[in-house]
């Protein structure tokens, strides 16, 4: 006869009991509930985190929450100074200018011009007039008609007369003197102008032109941090 060969050997799972009769082992395997058994599964090894690597992405998420708390920090102080800056400064300063260029053109100059030059003159003077004459020296009249009339006698015949000094004649004047001279001029003449009508009035205007933009964009920038975010009236 053959010898017999062992009987293979099952997969022994721990805590379960195996027969060396092949018979039992089958019957147990038969038995009720037993293919109901599931066969385990490999376990798969989780990843193992070091304590080095977890370290890190704490103190990476710690810098980068305190980098944006001091970024929004940063903006709420920026923001904060641009504003007092803008009420502060920049508004009183546009709006000064705009108005005192606007009032220019009421503004009436008032001063006073003083002149000095020398005036050519030259004209002709016509001198009409009766005026008596004092002789500064003897003076002698040749070819006068004498008349003397008298009780006892009288002359009628040409002759000639010695008038002495200071002898006043009356005289009829009538000449043309021509005058060309210069007369010295100093005087003081006061002036007012309006700046509307002067040549500086486009010069206002385009200063204003130019002023204008600026004006209206930072009258639509907002105040505060809350017309900024929602539109609302900033507290007084």
């Amino acid at each position: 006869m053959d010898p017999v060969e062992p009987s293979p050997e099952f997969p022994q799972k721990k805590g379960d009991a195996v027969s060396k009769d092949p018979i039992a082992n089958i019957r147990k395997l038969l038995k009720p509930g037993t293919a109901k058994q599931k066969i385990p599964k490999p376990e798969t090894p989780e990843p193992k985190t070091t304590r080095s690597g977890a370290g890190i992405w704490r103190t990476a998420a710690l810098l980068s929450f305190a980098i944006n708390v001091l970024f929004l920090a940063l903006i709420l102080w920026v923001g904060t100074r641009l504003f007092h800056f803008k009420a502060a400064v920049v508004e009183p300063l546009l709006e000064g200018v705009y108005n005192a260029v606007g009032q220019m053109d009421d503004v009436e100059v008032q001063t006073e011009v003083k002149v000095t030059s020398n005036v050519p003159v030259a004209f002709d003077i016509a001198l009409q007039r009766d005026t008596i004459v004092t002789l500064s020296q003897p003076t002698r009249i040749t070819g006068a008609y004498l008349s003397i009339r008298s009780a006892t006698f009288s002359v009628d015949a040409p002759s000639t007369i010695d008038l002495p000094i200071g002898t006043q004649l009356p005289i009829t004047m009538d000449l043309t003197v021509p005058v060309n001279t210069t007369i010295p001029v100093e005087l003081t003449v006061p002036v007012e102008l309006a700046l509307s009508e002067s040549e500086m009035q486009p010069v206002i205007q385009a200063i204003q032109d130019l002023i204008e933009p600026y004006k209206q964009l930072l009258e639509k920038t907002p105040d505060c941090w809350q017309m900024l975010l929602w539109g609302g009236a900033c507290p007084e």
